[in-house]
């Protein structure tokens, strides 16, 4: 069975920022969109249009062992959307945006301090067929830090709740997302003054 390959490689730009180059972006679909933004993660794409409409794409592509080596892919089948999507009219123009790792959260950057977290469901994440958040709460960064690019990240709690650690100029922000109690709470501030993070 040949080894998994999608149509994008990393490359290193001038001052040490990794880019994620994409080699066929129409056979993948994503010129229908206004952003696109790669989650190694759960390897898909997060991307959305003008109107605000976020959805998960995950390439669907295979290349052979040789032309792995060689540098080149055969791209077989271009992607399989995981949702209809959910629309969040007030994140257009979104900056960045990541899933939470259950799927059921969306953090999207919509300014260079600030994001909209929302609730996609309870139960179905992204396989619901939604049109609308369940929930969304404004998180703005303190003390007029900036978050540094791809500075939003995930991690599992436990229980009913989700961790998300916003990466700014000033630190690490730690805040506790339930569904369960409906709550999107700042935890703690690790203060400390930075200007790369990967």
């Amino acid at each position: 069975m040949p080894p998994p390959c999608t149509a994008a490689a990393w490359a290193l730009a001038p001052g040490g920022r990794a880019l994620l180059t994409l080699h066929a972006p129409q056979a993948l679909g994503l010129s229908f969109y206004e952003r696109a933004w790669w989650d190694q993660a759960h390897q898909h794409f997060t991307v959305t249009d003008r109107a605000g409409l976020f959805k998960a794409i995950t390439p669907a592509s295979t290349c052979r062992a040789t032309d792995v080596e060689g540098g080149a892919g055969e791209l077989v089948s271009a992607v399989q959307p995981e949702s209809k999507g959910v629309l969040v009219a007030e994140a257009r123009g979104a900056l960045f945006a990541k899933y939470s790792l259950n799927k059921k959260l969306l953090a999207i950057q919509v300014g260079e301090s600030s994001l909209v977290v929302c609730e996609l469901g309870l139960t179905a994440g992204l396989q619901a067929d939604q049109r609308s958040p369940l929930r969304t709460w404004r998180v703005g960064c303190k003390g007029g830090a900036v978050l540094l690019p791809g500075g939003v990240v995930w991690s599992e709690h436990g229980g009913n709740s989700q961790d998300l650690v916003l990466v700014t100029t000033l630190g690490a922000e730690f805040y506790k997302v339930s569904s369960k109690r409906g709550q999107c709470k700042h935890i703690r501030t690790l203060s400390y003054s930075t200007r790369w993070w990967w």
